[in-house]
């Protein structure tokens, strides 16, 4: 051997040392990741990055141990003393060392994946969304109902319109009259910037939500249509429409659902919403534990 080659085989043989301290330390980071315990999210691009420089290190490690194994057959060609010994050694400790490691790997591979098939299987799916698609029918079945009220006290304070110019204290008691006969805890006339110009609160309900601006514009832009609102952080279902004849006058009411409900549908949205999510890092919990 030249001393050229040498001193390369030198230098492959402290770079192989610490190309193994670094890929230990890179596997450590990428099974942190995987697992999203870092601010890094495990999004695909994070996953393909951290593939690749995995992938990098193996190959050099790879590199390295091709170039020894080289060196050492080079060496027995040469009749190099203890050459053919160093090769049966490293091929010994080769097979005792990856054997249980592959072993290990196949079996936890496959546990993994018979779990995971079962944790997303169309089934366990099928569960969750449906789930989230009863509590938001129920939802639906009560907007749809409200939609109809909405038009019915629209058309009856239509034809009260000159009452509202005339008679304000009449119009505020036949308002009033209609909002209990529909089971609304309130309903208000509001112009397009959200003044109020009449309302009728009935009950014990406080601190009704203003009107949203964007729903008062969809209700300008379809005046046959009430623009309908969702619970937000109220279990209060609105809507909003423009009533005819009217000088800028929308007709905004509300309606209490069942407040169980509205937290029952804020769990399964977000326990769908986790598992979509869980089921986009399949991948990485496989890679990471696989």
């Amino acid at each position: 051997m030249s001393r050229r080659t040498f001193e390369f085989s030198r230098f492959v043989r402290a770079a192989g040392y610490g190309g193994v301290i670094i890929a230990l330390v890179v596997a450590c980071v990428t099974f942190f990741i995987l697992m999203g315990l870092t601010p890094l999210a495990p999004t695909q691009g994070v996953v393909l990055t951290v593939l690749i420089v995995n992938g990098l290190l193996v190959a050099f490690l790879i590199f390295v141990i091709g170039w020894e194994i080289g060196t050492l057959v080079s060496a027995r060609r040469r009749g190099r003393a203890a050459a053919r010994l160093h090769i049966r050694i490293v091929a010994l400790f080769s097979v005792v060392a990856a054997t249980p490691a592959i072993l290990v790997a196949v079996v936890a591979s496959i546990t993994l994946d018979r779990g995971l098939d079962n944790w997303f299987s169309t089934r366990t799916r099928a569960i969750v969304e449906t789930s989230s698609t009863i509590a938001q029918a129920y939802v639906d079945g009560q907007i749809e109902s409200f939609d109809r009220d909405i038009l019915a006290i629209k058309s009856e304070i239509e034809r009260a319109r000159t009452l509202l110019v005339d008679d304000p204290d009449r119009f505020q008691t036949f308002l009033s009259s209609v909002v209990e006969s529909r089971g609304l805890p309130g309903a208000f006339l509001v112009k397009s910037d959200g003044s109020v110009v009449a309302q009728a609160e009935i009950g014990s309900q406080e601190n009704f939500p203003p009107p949203p601006p964007s729903a008062l514009t969809q209700a300008a832009q379809a005046p046959n249509e009430p623009a309908l609102i969702a619970p937000g952080t109220t279990n209060l279902i609105g809507g909003i429409v423009k009533l005819a004849d009217y000088d800028d006058v929308f007709l905004y009411a509300l309606r209490p659902i069942d407040p169980k409900v509205v937290r029952y549908l804020q769990m399964t949205t977000d326990s769908v919403n986790e598992f979509r999510a869980l089921e986009a890092t399949r991948l990485g919990i496989q890679l990471a534990f696989g």
